[in-house]
């Protein structure tokens, strides 16, 4: 997640526009990709949604008629997805998108278990489908990374507060990054 909104700045940054919503468990198809289209409608004047169930034909036209934006949706948690009719519907969407040449873009986070199942039934996906592992970094990597930065900052960490950031991020470099910074307001 803290990835994902790294990467949806930097998009942003670069003339994309990135919408994010949060799956939950129990969502439609249609409650999964309403939110998405509703914020193109509002921030593009996109044509107005129709106030039937969202099918992935649906998303798919309008989707097309705004090609002229680069569009990334970033599905964050979609392991809370549940429901395999709504993960093939996803993916369905994903491979009509790909098919169709709109160059919208859909970032699943949280999909480490599922991507076999979220591809089932649309082997041909496979080919259009990125998968990025995110795992933790080891300790020495920890530990080189606290170092890094203290001497871009000209601040140093006691063995103690090193130790301490080292067991509380879990291997996670932001995390790492998010303890010292918040280390150093400590100190100043």
């Amino acid at each position: 997640t803290s990835l994902a909104r790294v990467f949806a700045n930097i998009a942003d940054d670069r003339g994309f526009v990135v919408l994010y919503s949060a799956c939950e468990a129990g969502q439609d198809f249609d409650g999964l990709m309403r939110p998405y289209l509703s914020a193109i409608h509002e921030r593009l004047q996109a044509q107005a949604l129709p106030d039937t169930p969202l099918t992935v034909r649906d998303v798919v036209e309008i989707l097309s008629s705004q090609s002229r934006h680069k569009l990334i949706f970033i599905l964050d948690e979609f392991d809370r997805v549940l429901a395999m009719t709504v993960q093939h519907e996803v993916a369905r969407l994903m491979k009509m998108l790909s098919d169709a040449a709109v160059p919208v873009q859909i970032v699943a986070v949280g999909i480490a278990s599922g991507l076999d199942a979220l591809v089932e039934g649309h082997e041909s996906l496979r080919r259009h489908v990125t998968a990025i592992a995110v795992t933790r970094i080891d300790s020495s990597a920890v530990f080189a990374l606290i170092e890094r930065g203290a001497a871009q900052t000209g601040l140093s960490f006691t063995d103690a507060s090193r130790e301490t950031i080292a067991l509380l991020s879990c291997g996670s470099p932001y995390h790492v990054r998010l303890f010292c910074a918040l280390a150093c307001f400590d100190v100043i």
